[in-house]
């Protein structure tokens, strides 16, 4: 299923197809995924929680532009904040990536990307791996 070793993020994995994926919890007493994963499904407190590969793709569900990195943020800025409605249904908080996040629309077909995240001002700092959503190519609004 995922395989964890080669990521940054405990919340990537690697699917079948080798395709970076992120990783929640499902229920079959509540039928309905999570995320982030836990050990309990937060919907009906039931212990069989499973991992879960949770669709690549989405709309844009809400969004805002940050224009100020907040402390111990050392990338690019202004960058798009918001919430993103995977295929599935589940909606969650992601950092959104894009060039011009002003420009977001509501609706916006959206896809999982990881990038990486200085972790410092200089290049000796490193980097972190990061998962994020970005318009897809199809930048019409649904």
């Amino acid at each position: 299923m995922a395989d964890l070793a080669a990521m940054t993020d405990p919340m990537l994995g690697k699917n079948s197809a080798g395709q970076t994926v992120l990783l929640g919890g499902f229920s079959e007493q509540s039928q309905r995924s999570h995320f982030p994963r836990g050990s309990v499904c937060p919907y009906t407190a039931a212990e069989d929680v499973v991992d879960h590969e949770l669709p690549q793709t989405g709309v844009l569900w809400a969004c805002t532009v940050i224009n100020s990195a907040p402390p111990g943020y050392f990338g690019k800025v202004p960058f798009g904040f918001g919430v993103v409605q995977l295929d599935d249904g589940l909606r969650i908080v992601t950092r959104i990536a894009a060039d011009l996040p002003g420009e977001l629309q509501i609706g916006q077909p959206m896809q999982l990307v990881v990038e990486d995240l200085p972790l410092g001002t200089s290049e000796e700092d490193g980097t972190m791996k990061i998962w994020a959503f970005t318009p897809t190519l199809d930048q019409a609004a649904t």
